[in-house]
Parts: structure tokens; sequence; C-alpha cells
């Protein structure tokens, strides 16, 4: 199957886990991979992969958390490939902490890694993902729909991307962008 035939592809954590996955199954399909990651050697590791099985891709480490950094990955993606046809959001951060332990700061940096990262992802794609009529898939959790203990940043920030994907799909169905969300569980 060659479903990303001739399509650019950009995947968040793609340094391991599913977003790895992700972007090594749409380099078979024929798609041209941009591999982000926060770690530049799971980064470079993945590109070589893909390369490696005959797949085209590049990469960038990219702190999703930080709207800049978010703004020059998507910019350099487009600059290099011309275009942009999907976004794989899977980049994310798990952690477990007892709910009276939590400090602000630990819940904060959940909630920038997977919830406003996915959301400045989103923001950025959407202008090139309108020419395309491309798509976007977030990664949400069964935490967000059942909780997990000692979760609690987890799950609402997984269910805040799964109520901001529902979003994003309805503002832009009509205008041939879809969004769509997985929940991975255990």
């Amino acid at each position: 199957m060659q479903r990303f035939r001739d399509k650019v592809v950009l995947v968040t954590g793609a340094g391991g886990g599913i977003g790895q996955a992700s972007a090594s199954r749409i380099a078979a399909e024929g798609g041209a991979v941009y591999c982000v990651d926060l770690n530049p050697a799971a980064v470079e590791a993945a590109v070589a992969a893909i390369r490696a099985e005959g797949g085209r891709a590049s990469g960038r480490v990219c702190d999703i958390s930080r709207e800049d950094a978010v703004r020059d990955c998507v910019a350099a993606c487009v600059a290099e490939y011309g275009s942009l046809y999907a976004l794989v959001n899977m980049a994310g951060l798990l952690r477990f902490d007892d709910t009276q332990q939590l400090t602000l700061a630990q819940w904060q940096q959940v909630i920038d890694v997977n919830l406003t990262g996915t959301m400045l992802l989103c923001r950025e794609v959407i202008p090139h993902l309108l020419l395309s009529k491309g798509s976007i898939v977030n990664a949400a959790s069964t935490a967000a729909l059942s909780g997990l203990p000692c979760g609690v940043a987890y799950s609402a920030s997984k269910g805040g991307v799964l109520a901001m994907t529902r979003s994003i799909a309805i503002e832009y169905a009509k205008r041939g962008v879809t969004a769509n969300c997985v929940a991975p569980g255990r």
C-alpha cells in the first residue's frame, strides 16, 4: 500500500514508541516523514532507520512546549519539503505522582507538553493542511476516559487533547481538514 505517496507527514514523538512506529509505517507507505523529538539521538536513529529501509525522512529536535520552537519546526518542515499533508502528534509526557504530592511545576510540565504542545502544533500546521486538505492525528489516552491513579496531570492533559481534537474536527471539517484522536491504553 502506498497511501502516503508524495505526501509529507510531520510526526512528533518519532524517537520512540507509537511515534516511531507511525513514522516507519508512513515512510513504508511512500510518505516523506519529518521526525520530531526532544531527544537528538532518537531523532537521528529514527531518520536513519527509515532511510535504511529506503524511505524519505529528515528530522528536527524540538521542545513542543515552546511556541517559538514549534513555529520554527513547522516552518523548517515546509521549507524542506514544500508542503505538509498531515500531523501525527504522538509526543507526550507520562508521570505518576500522588495527587497530594504533585507540585505545580510538575503539573505544568505535563500540561505544557501534552496539551499546550499539541495545540501549538495543530495551530501551526492548520494553514498548510487547509491547502493540502490534510489530516491531524492526536494522541489522547484511555486515561482521558477512565482516569489513572497517580496520573491526575496526565489524565487531565489527555482529556484536554480529546476535547480539543473534537473542536478542531468540527471547526475545520467543512474546509477539508480532518482531526482525529487515538486513545492508547494498557
